[in-house]
């Protein structure tokens, strides 16, 4: 991968041809499944002369194995995912925001709960890089989405150790393990960014992760374009939250409400803001204790012990709300025209976004 005058330090491997480069991967364990693009000297060495700065630099401690990143091997990731240089910035802001305390990257990838990052790149980088934010937004569509997203995942498991059967504790986990990353709606978003919601300029490049599990669509049923109230988009939503038998009941943990252009800009027109809609979802995704108290999780004796003591557990006609606050719902807009889905966060109350 290097040789001792370009400053590296990481092992080379020589091999003979491109499928004798491929095989060394799965031998090796370095990749998740996929094929990886071989980490040449010279593709490190483009990588690396990108943003001008010392093979050796230390990024940071990746968990769960607490192996350091150094900005030689977090390029050779992103080499082997299949980035161009320009998008090493974009992959190190994520790897910022993931080191955050507060995200408690530790708890996301040794976790049992199938959740992972979510990246969501906002602000002038969107478009700069070519990221999708448009239809099939959560199925890669462009280099951008993918290759970062997965030069991330190839991090967490190369350095970090975050692989299925070791370190890595979900028993099903979801697809995010490959690449889970998007951009918000450029044209079609009404509201305020993620990235100003977080103290942020709009006007430059920011990413926000997110512990999140797989998508889950909503459907209302019908047309939409008979659609007349802010209920009618809403209450799909709170009842997604709300499901007695999904764990964001059981946790209340963040959640993630992703809404495309024409149920955002609808809302928006009818004078609905962020956080008006979170406050409706707030107030209406909520289970009767009674109802909850029938299913297995719950038990009569000793009540939910992850839920706030405000909560009057001994009540049945007590309504628990799907997070601890209002603003512990995220929402995102993002996708074609007509997509809606939520994405349940991490069975850890505590665990907060951060935006870089």
């Amino acid at each position: 991968m290097a040789q001792e005058t370009t400053g590296f330090k990481s092992r080379v491997f020589e091999v003979e041809d491109i499928t004798e480069a491929f095989e060394l991967g799965y031998e090796r364990g370095w990749t998740d499944g996929l094929p990886i693009i071989p980490a040449t000297d010279g593709k490190v060495a483009d990588m690396l002369a990108y943003v001008g700065r010392d093979p050796q630099e230390a990024v940071g401690t990746i968990p769960p194995g607490n192996g350091i990143a150094t900005l030689e091997k977090v390029a050779i990731n992103c080499v082997m995912a299949g980035c161009l240089p320009q998008y090493l910035p974009a992959v190190l802001a994520a790897l910022k925001a993931m080191l955050n305390p507060g995200f408690n990257l530790n708890g996301v990838e040794a976790t049992q709960s199938p959740c992972e990052p979510l990246l969501v790149f906002g602000g002038p980088i969107v478009k700069e890089l070519g990221f999708n934010y448009d239809d099939g937004v959560f199925g890669g569509a462009s280099r951008a989405n993918a290759t970062i997203g997965r030069a991330i995942r190839l991090i967490l498991w190369n350095i970090g150790g975050s692989v299925p059967g070791k370190l890595a504790k979900a028993p099903l986990s979801h697809p995010g393990r490959y690449s889970y990353c998007v951009a918000e709606q450029q044209e079609g978003n009404p509201w305020e960014p993620l990235q100003v919601e977080a103290g942020l300029p709009a006007d430059v490049s920011a990413v926000s992760v997110i512990a999140a599990t797989a998508p889950i669509h909503l459907h209302l049923g019908g047309s939409e374009a008979i659609i007349e109230s802010a209920q009618e988009i809403l209450i799909p939503y709170a009842e997604a939250l709300s499901f007695i038998g999904g764990s964001q009941m059981v946790f209340l943990s963040e959640a993630l409400v992703i809404l495309g252009p024409h149920a955002a800009g609808f809302l928006a027109n009818l004078g609905w803001s962020k956080d008006s809609v979170r406050l409706f979802l707030f107030e209406h995704a909520r289970r009767r204790i009674g109802d909850m108290a029938k299913r297995y999780f719950y038990n009569r004796s000793t009540g939910n012990t992850r839920w706030p003591k405000w909560i009057d557990q001994t009540n049945d006609d007590t309504m628990v709300p799907c997070v601890t606050d209002a603003k512990k719902i995220h929402i995102l807009v993002t996708g074609g025209a007509r997509g809606k889905a939520i994405c349940p966060g991490w069975h850890f109350s505590s665990m907060q976004a951060a935006t870089v």
